[in-house]
């Protein structure tokens, strides 16, 4: 025993170091991989949902280039575990990535050969199929899900009809009896709470059923109902037969009454509900299930199935049953209601069938209709009127099918050489009325009624009186056919019957019927072929629905033939109209319609019925006749203000395209009609939380239309800058998406040769074109294609001769704008673009050069900018210290105060350049003594100079850092720590704040001046007592109770309160004295300042607001 441990233990860790092997090998194998795949492969991996790293719940997101990283070490690290973690997320053509690794390593074949049974849409199918039929087995086992009462919960409408109704009241009795020994007032309120929840879902599954009742495959089983009743309503034209009625009458009591079904009966019904059941949650309609459980479930994949093919069998065996041949089906006529509804639960989809088994039945069913054409029209060639209506049930049974596309149902045409001889025979004088009574003995429905509508049709032209009571029987008689197929194709031969003999006069009291009596006729038709139509996408087996969806789309045209209908009827006035209308009326009732959709169903698509209307109201709105659109976007409730929650996004944004044209075709001069819409599509994205959107799907497509139209309808890229909301949409698209848009822009621009006149209209432009001005942080890591990379540089380098401007001034802006974004695009990019800039610089200078004579002085009035390049220029100078350094960097800083002189007056403006003046001198340790105590005094002097005597106080305040931290060649480089001098400048600034008039402007100098104290005092100035400060705290506490209550007084108070919080701090530390040995933190905080004030590229409004957040 020890020994063969001994010996698994051994082969394990042979196996384990054979893994090791495998891995360093892989880790060496994998430079020689194409590395466009990897990188595609871990892209791909990286936008997926998979879970790369366990994380709390309020951990942040993360983010792509993390996923990125992830993905990658794992890959590096072991194929095997990034197939087991990642594979489910990959694409099909990812698998070549690993197909040389597979061979080296069995665990890597393991889950290759997984992945290739996932990826395969078969052997999908027969998995999920296995999973959920060993799935269903254990259910089964287990009891719960299954049980009476679970299934009576999941399906109440069913349950009662099978099972419910024919119980008596004592089993219903102990069916929903409470375990009152057990019960709680909890337990009691939900069991309460789940019956009126089941009342509820049965209540609504009955309603649902009065629209969605399937028939047979075969239809004879309901015309017993539907025949017999229209027999006695229609006893005038035909006789009835009470004896039959009496029957009928006695079978459907019957099956009211539970005492008839015995028990037997009852056990093959209750058994046909469990079936039906189990086959609901194989199909997956379970809607309460998490299918995902099993269909993910690979536990559920060690089944003991005996073969492959009896798998297949099993499953095969679902599909729905064909319909029989047409000698068979008489046999339904004998079966009562209860038969009747027990088949209509039983799919009825058709059977699926090849492209060439659709051919050969369609080419066996026309050779029936050819020959029974040719029998019928021989028959009325001899006038044997019975045996030419034989042939032609014969010939109309072959609509009875199923196995054929409605696309192959087109065979009625027959029929009109039987009605042209049932005319000729009424000319004769024969009895129409006998022949309408004879053709209701027609064995089968579906021929019986063709041939109804045949003879009724010839009924109605030689007897008009009867023409109102024979059109209301023949569109009652039409619904013997249930089965939405063929019910959609006998109406549409109805409609097409008698297109021409519908009433058309006003007068109600014509004896012939009135046009009310034709829209009543055609609604009616209208109503049931939409049911039938609706009925189809509810029919079958769920796996046949995209198919069944085309056909749906095919036969549309069927239901909407009767609106067509309508709108031909030339006595119908504005006040009757309800669907093909003039352009006036949708406008004028526009507001009563979209609130009509707006209650629509959730299933129903709007989106197209919408859409069509606002394309029809556009088109109107630019013929001459049109009067114009709605007086405004607001007027039109509902759009898009109230979208429908339930909408896919595309569909959202296709109304909106919607929406931009009749914006801009209504309202070509209202360019903020247009901006208003894009607006409601960045508010839409912003609630549904769109973030990125992936290049050519279904949302991107919508939304590049929506963002062209503008570009197309204007024609001129400045009206389209005019958008305020172009722009943000464009940020939702990916790179590729942005890039497109971006070649379409500059495209139309060079197209339409518009001008961009001004550097802020070049500078959007750039924004808007920019994946192809520079790298962007979503650009994919491919090369790109070296030939359409040229192709859209040029396009660049084109847009740059459209940079145009009327002066040379504005024109020098823009090529400096366009400079600034060309050259962040690399080295790559600027081939293309540099000449093309460079040649329109030349251009420019001929221009200043014609201009140099027309105007003697030019200058450019900007002071601050050169105030600062020289002041950077002394900093640079005191740095690099050439020969004469000292005496060029004095050079600069005496143009900087001539400058100061000379082209500032704004006091603002004055102040702010002091604080320049004194940051840049405190930088620099290039001057002697002799030359800096000038500059010093001269800060001092500007400063006390000021207009303002608030900006007095604060320029003094100031300049009182140059005296402490100032540096020069006399000491050293360090820094000169003059106190008396700091002490002097705060003494004059407490001076000139005194001088203030405004209270609460000398109270805030006060605070401000008590803050420069305290950091001279924390720095070491030892003239700085505590006696000065406290005497600086009162004098602000004296002032402060006569400030009036504002939010300026609030912003002292707290500015105070802060400072006044920090000195009781710092008494209270034990490292009070130790300042310049252990900063604190606050002196950190000051060192910051001593920063801010070093930089000097603030004003001194910022100046207040560090003061307040650093104490």
């Amino acid at each position: 025993m020890n020994k063969k441990e001994n010996k698994r233990n051994n082969g394990s860790k042979i196996i384990i170091d054979d893994k090791n092997d495998d891995n360093n090998s892989q880790q060496i194998s994998l430079s020689e991989v194409d590395k466009n795949s990897e990188e595609e492969l871990l892209h791909h991996v990286a936008k997926s949902k998979a879970i790369f790293k366990s994380q709390q719940k309020d951990d942040p997101d993360l983010t792509f280039e993390e996923k990125l990283i992830i993905a990658r070490d794992i890959l590096r690290k072991s194929y095997c575990l990034f197939l087991s973690k990642f594979g489910r997320y990959m694409k099909k053509e990812h698998l070549k990535f690993f197909a040389k690794s597979k061979n080296e390593d069995y665990e890597i074949a393991y889950y290759f050969n997984k992945l290739q049974r996932y990826f395969d849409s078969s052997t999908r199918q027969i998995d999920v199929k296995n999973r959920r039929y060993q799935a269903l087995k254990t259910l089964i086992e287990e009891g719960e899900y299954f049980s009476e009462s679970e299934m009576m919960k999941r399906n109440p409408l069913l349950y009662e009809h099978l099972i419910g109704r024919y119980m008596t009241e004592k089993q219903k009795r102990l069916r929903d009896n409470i375990d009152t020994k057990n019960i709680t007032f909890v337990n009691l309120l939900m069991e309460n709470i789940e019956r009126d929840n089941l009342k509820m879902k049965q209540k609504l599954q009955e309603e649902e059923e009065q629209n969605v009742l399937e028939e047979n495959d075969t239809d004879e089983e309901q015309e017993s109902m539907y025949a017999l009743k229209n027999y006695k309503k229609k006893a005038t034209y035909w006789a009835v037969m009470p004896i039959v009625e009496n029957e009928v009458q006695r079978r459907n009591e019957a099956i009211k009454n539970p005492c008839c079904i015995s028990k037997s009966e009852k056990q093959v019904l209750k058994q046909e509900f469990v079936t039906n059941m189990y086959q609901n949650f194989l199909d997956g309609k379970d809607i309460d299930f998490d299918y995902r459980t099993v269909d993910e479930n690979e536990a559920y994949d060690n089944i003991d199935i005996r073969t492959q093919d009896e798998e297949d069998e099993y499953f095969d065996s679902e599909s729905p049953e064909t319909v029989g041949s047409i000698e068979d089906t008489n046999e339904i006529e004998t079966e009562d209601e209860l038969d009747i509804y027990m088949k209509s639960l039983k799919p009825m989809t058709p059977a699926i069938t090849g492209v060439e088994e659709q051919e050969k039945l369609l080419e066996d069913a026309i050779g029936v209709v050819k020959v029974q054409a040719f029998q019928m029209k021989h028959c009325l060639d001899k006038s044997k009127l019975m045996d030419a209506l034989k042939h032609a049930s014969t010939m109309l049974g072959e609509l009875r099918t199923s196995l054929l596309s409605p696309k192959n149902m087109a065979i009625t045409d027959e029929l009109r050489h039987l009605e042209l001889y049932l005319l000729d025979e009424f000319q004769k004088g024969r009895k129409v009325t006998d022949l309408y009574e004879l053709v209701q003995y027609v064995g089968n429905i579906v021929p019986r009624l063709y041939l109804l509508i045949t003879v009724g049709l010839v009924y109605i032209k030689t007897t008009p009186g009867l023409k109102r009571d024979l059109l209301r029987d023949l569109v009652e008689m039409c619904r013997g056919v249930q089965h939405p197929l063929r019910g959609l194709f006998l109406r549409n031969y109805l409609l097409q019957c008698t297109r021409n003999i519908l009433p058309d006069v006003a007068e109600e009291d014509d004896e012939d019927g009135s046009v009310r009596d034709s829209i009543d006729f055609v609604l009616m038709n209208f109503a049931e072929m939409n049911k039938l139509w609706v009925r189809m996408q509810h029919q079958g087996h769920t796996r046949d629905r995209e198919r069944r969806e085309r056909e749906r789309e095919e036969l549309r045209i069927l239901v909407g033939t009767n609106l067509v209908r309508l709108s031909q009827l030339e006595s119908v006035t504005l006040e009757k109209y309800k669907k093909v209308f003039p352009d006036e009326f949708h406008l004028q009732t526009l507001n009563a319609f979209l609130k009509s959709c707006a209650e629509l169903q959730n299933g129903v698509n709007v989106k197209n019925i919408i859409i069509s209307l606002i394309d029809r109201l556009a088109a109107f709105s630019q013929r001459s006749d049109g009067v114009g659109g709605p007086g405004s976007p607001n007027q039109v409730p509902g759009i898009p203000q109230d979208t429908r929650q339930d909408m896919p996004p595309e569909d959202v944004v296709s109304l909106q395209v919607a929406l931009i044209n009749l914006a801009h075709k209504c309202y070509p001069d209202r360019v903020n009609y247009v901006d208003k819409v894009l607006l409601t599509t960045v508010q839409i994205f912003q609630k549904q939380n769109v973030d990125k959107l992936e290049y050519n799907s279904a949302v991107s497509r919508e939304l590049v239309r929506l963002m062209k139209i503008p570009v197309d309808n204007y024609k001129n890229i400045l009206t389209v800058l005019k958008l305020e909301h172009f722009a943000p949409l464009l940020d939702y698209f990916d790179y590729e998406g942005r890039k497109l848009l971006a070649i379409y822009i500059i495209t139309n621009i060079l197209e339409n040769e518009t001008l961009i006149p001004t550097q802020e209209q070049v500078d959007a432009v750039l924004s808007m074109v920019s994946p192809l001005v520079q790298d962007q942080p979503d650009q994919p890591n491919m090369e790109e294609d070296p030939e359409d990379f040229a192709e859209e540089q040029g396009l660049l380098g084109r847009l740059i001769h459209h940079f145009k401007s009327e002066t040379a001034d504005q024109q020098y802006m823009i090529l400096s704008a366009a400079r600034k974004h060309f050259s962040a695009g690399g080295n790559k990019r600027i081939k293309y673009t540099l000449p093309p800039i460079v040649f329109q610089a030349y251009q420019l200078a001929f221009i200043y050069k014609g201009l140099k004579d027309q105007v003697t002085l030019m200058k450019a009035e900007l002071a601050e900018l050169p105030l600062r390049l020289f002041l950077q220029g002394a900093i640079a100078i005191g740095e690099i210290r050439f020969d004469n350094f000292e005496m060029v960097a004095y050079e600069f800083m005496s143009q900087a105060f001539s400058i100061y002189e000379d082209e500032i007056s704004d006091s603002k403006a004055q102040l702010a350049a002091i604080t320049l003046i004194v940051a840049t001198f405190e930088q620099m340790s290039c001057f002697c003594e002799e030359n800096a105590e000038p500059i010093r005094n001269q800060c001092v002097l500007y400063a006390s100079k000021l207009l303002r005597k608030p900006d007095q106080c604060r320029g003094i305040a100031t300049c009182s850092h140059i005296f402490w931290s100032g540096k020069s060649l006399a000491t050293g480089g360090k820094e000169m720590q003059n106190r008396f001098k700091v002490l002097d400048c705060l003494r004059k600034g407490i001076r000139i704040a005194s001088q203030c008039m405004d209270t609460s402007v000398q109270v805030q100098l006060y605070v401000e001046l008590l803050n420069h104290y305290i950091y001279f005092y924390e720095k070491g100035n030892t003239t700085f007592t505590v006696d000065i400060v406290n005497q600086v705290v009162a004098k602000i506490k004296e002032e402060l109770p006569n400030l009036e209550v504002s939010e300026e007084t609030e912003q002292i108070q707290k500015h105070l309160a802060n400072t006044l919080e920090h000195l009781r701090n710092r008494m209270e530390s034990p490292e009070a004295d130790g300042l310049t040995n252990s900063p604190s933190f606050l002196t950190y905080r000051f060192k910051i300042f001593d920063w801010i004030f070093s930089v000097a590229i603030f004003k001194i409004c910022c100046y207040e607001i560090l003061i307040i957040f650093y104490f």
